[in-house]
């Protein structure tokens, strides 16, 4: 029986429900799985409600982010924040050993980005002595493969692409299937295992009081969503011009989510502000939404999702949200979710930041609905393919190992 143990120490957004459905699937393929993360308490009980047969063999304990260093430089504030993430990560490594009486047989990051951050040659040298432990994650944005230029602040991909070349890292998992070969073929060929980027589909809460406060705005408009952390990136400017300009169409637009106002610049949040309150075919609830029902049911309630983030290469779980709500999407194009929305016909793509484009990309999808193959989307972004990557992760871990 492999011992497992995951690693995840972030709550926000989709880092929970990622946490449960890679307990699930390990636990189903017969593993003894130890999960560390902020929340155990309701990572247990979750599993004690969908795993009851196999929560014998599921442990739960709590890890966080390491303290910030604020009176540091940032590029050595960054460096220290990821050191300290491996030394936490070690440590619970022992916790685990300890808990089980013996060793696991691979750690399993389920954000192996943060583990990336402002890495040197310096710090990679100590850590493959701090961690010998064998490990493997998922990469979520391996930006360098779609964005060649060197990003601001980021490792020197030379670097990172080291630190996946250790003889203790067993696999690379990732959820951008463009870039799977290339990373492999940079990192000498050891194992990249795509992941599919599964959505938690729990039914919708169509009570909850937000939906009742939409329904009264909108007055039967159909809503086209912006849903989720609501910042720069996602492309949230470009949308608000959008609302701007189609005053006269019997539209409505929705902003969920908590407002991410350090992304943003003073003039920036100024416009953000004088929207709200001038522009009468839009609602900005700027909260967290949790993931779940309430957060699907704003997904449910839309017409049409914009994701037409800037700036942003890679998979986004609301492309499965829409899939499983069968819900057209308008995205940036060039990218990972350009790629897959002209694969199954999932919306339109636009240059990214374009409002006359976008515009236009609302009108055709409200006018003339097209023919998703969202079947066939989620077939690649499921619970059983998941169980499917992970059979591959374990057995390419075995293969290494030995």
């Amino acid at each position: 029986m492999p011992i497992v143990v995951l690693i995840d120490a972030l709550a926000i957004g989709h880092h929970g429900t990622y946490m449960r459905l890679f307990s699930k699937s390990l636990l189903a393929l017969d593993s003894r799985v130890l999960a560390f993360g902020p929340d155990p308490g309701g990572l247990l009980d979750w599993v004690r409600r969908h795993c009851s047969s196999s929560a014998d063999r599921f442990s739960a304990f709590a890890i966080q982010e390491p303290q910030r260093m604020g009176r540091l430089p940032g590029s050595v504030r960054g460096s220290w924040m990821t050191a300290a993430r491996w030394l936490l990560a070690a440590r619970a490594v022992r916790q685990a050993r300890k808990a089980c009486g013996q060793s696991p047989d691979l750690v399993f990051f389920p954000w192996l980005d943060s583990y990336l951050r402002s890495l040197s040659g310096a710090t990679l040298w100590g850590l493959r002595r701090v961690f010998r432990h064998p490990w493997a994650g998922l990469y979520f944005h391996p930006k360098h493969l779609r964005l060649p230029a060197m990003q601001p602040g980021r490792t020197d991909p030379v670097v990172l692409e080291r630190l996946l070349q250790a003889p203790n890292c067993r696999a690379v998992a990732v959820l951008d299937e463009g870039i799977a070969e290339q990373l492999a073929a940079r990192i000498g060929g050891k194992p990249v295992i795509r992941f599919p980027d599964v959505a938690d589909d729990t039914k919708p809460n169509r009570s909850a009081p937000v939906l009742q406060e939409i329904a009264v705005r909108s007055l039967g408009r159909p809503i086209i969503g912006l849903i989720g952390s609501l910042e720069k990136r996602k492309g949230m400017l470009t949308l608000l011009e959008v609302a701007r300009q189609s005053g006269a169409q019997d539209w409505f637009f929705l902003f969920a989510g908590e407002l991410v106002r350090d992304s943003f610049s003073a003039a920036e949040l100024e416009l953000i502000d004088t929207s709200r309150a001038s522009l009468t075919n839009c609602w900005f609830h700027l909260r967290r939404v949790p993931d779940g029902a309430e957060f699907n049911a704003l997904v449910d309630c839309c017409a049409l999702l914009y994701l037409g983030y800037w700036g942003f290469p890679h998979s986004s779980n609301l492309l499965s949200k829409a899939a499983i709500f069968r819900k057209p999407v308008i995205v940036s194009d060039g990218f990972c979710m350009a790629e897959r929305a002209r694969q199954y016909s999932l919306g339109l793509c636009i240059e990214e930041g374009n409002a006359a484009q976008c515009l236009a990309a609302v009108r055709s999808l409200l006018e003339r609905p097209i023919e998703a193959d969202h079947r066939a989307y989620l077939g690649q972004h499921s619970e059983q393919r998941l169980l499917q990557s992970f059979e591959q992760l374990l057995a390419a871990s075995a293969d290494h190992g030995h």
